[in-house]
């Protein structure tokens, strides 16, 4: 494929430059022609001016600053140029804040700190008496004491003994059951808190230092950075004008060749060019092809940035209007980007078109015509 494209191309190259000998061939009959034409009429006295047609205007497609320099006074000193002054200004550190953004992911924080999770209660018996069920009556609680007389004797002569009375068990203690019981109660306990979490209170504490941060310029200042322009020669285009002594010429064949031919009809009213309008920068025109992504591949490099191009149109409004060889009407060239780049603003742009898409392609100059 790469070589039937350097085919296509080497013919395209070998074409070119038999229409650019043919075209330097007419060209030189031409001017031969029109050499001889103004020597025979002596009409061969003109001179140029500049006509201001740079791209940084008021209505243009950049706002730049402007100061007035030589070339935009005639030779009397009148202001020509169109343009107001502007006050050039560059962004300075003055410009600028700086403000501080926080690029530490860490929280600030006191670090560890014990709550009741990071101990364990444990319960000491400090209360010095055993668990009982309290006083209990045994035999020793009681006492005996005599009671009901029991044996039944009459006789006057019997003597009474313990054995005839009976004996009833008295209870002399003083105390009653359950007296002096203990059960362990809350009371009975001291209660220790033994620290079992191993972590020091203030581990991982963090405060945002110096190296929390990065500083940032935010620009504060309110207008907009204008870069200085002066218009130079670049800036003007050579237009051909027609001195008195060429007007006078003029008029006087004019005037000599009345009786001779009938009565020219009138020229048309040519029609008025807006010299600003529709002006771009290499910088506006690059944007329309800004997302295209260059391949390497000649082909479809070419033929991705000249779909870029689709919907363009030259201006209508900012042209150069030449007359026509019947003389009864004026053909109009407007402005194109492509003409612009080439150098030939106002010059057909089809052939300026190609190399314009070739040359934003990548594609070597070398390669092409």
């Amino acid at each position: 494929m790469t070589q039937s494209l350097y085919l296509r191309l080497l013919k395209m190259k070998q074409t070119h430059r038999r229409w650019i000998s043919l075209l330097l061939c007419v060209s030189v009959f031409l001017s031969l022609g029109v050499f001889a034409l103004l020597h025979r009429t002596a009409l061969a006295q003109v001179h140029t001016k500049l006509v201001l047609s740079c791209p940084y205007t008021e209505d243009g497609a950049e706002r730049v600053s402007h100061v007035h320099g030589t070339l935009c006074y005639d030779e009397a000193g009148t202001l020509v140029c169109t343009l107001p002054e502007i006050e050039p200004h560059e962004h300075t550190d003055a410009c600028y804040e700086e403000q501080q953004l926080l690029i530490c992911e860490s929280e600030e924080s006191e670090g560890h700190v014990h709550t009741d999770a990071c101990y364990t209660d444990t319960k000491t018996l400090a209360c010095g008496t055993e668990e009982s069920d309290g006083h209990v009556h045994t035999d020793a609680c009681y006492v005996s004491e005599r009671g009901d007389l029991i044996c039944g004797s009459a006789d006057e002569e019997h003597e009474h003994t313990d054995d005839c009375y009976a004996w009833n068990a008295v209870l002399a203690c003083g105390l009653e059951e359950g007296d002096g019981s203990h059960r362990h109660s809350e009371a009975c306990y001291a209660a220790d808190r033994v620290l079992t979490c191993a972590q020091e209170e203030g581990d991982g504490a963090h405060r945002h230092t110096d190296a929390c941060y990065t500083s940032e310029q935010v620009l504060v200042c309110d207008k907009e950075e204008l870069p200085l322009h002066a218009h130079t020669e670049a800036c003007f285009r050579a237009e051909v004008t027609e001195s008195e002594e060429l007007q006078e010429a003029k008029e006087e064949n004019s005037e000599a060749e009345e009786d001779e031919k009938e009565e020219e009809p009138a020229r048309p009213e040519k029609p008025e060019s807006n010299s600003y309008a529709d002006l771009e920068t290499e910088a506006v025109w690059e944007k329309s092809f800004a997302d295209v992504e260059l391949s390497g591949n000649w082909a479809k490099d070419l033929l991705a940035i000249a779909a870029t191009q689709i919907g363009y149109t030259e201006s209508s409004e900012n042209f150069d209007a030449i007359l026509n060889a019947a003389g009864d009407g004026y053909i109009c060239k407007g402005w194109t980007r492509y003409g612009a780049w080439y150098g030939y603003p106002y010059g057909d742009w089809c052939a300026m078109f190609v190399s314009f898409c070739l040359h934003y392609a990548g594609i070597e100059e070398e390669s092409f015509p």
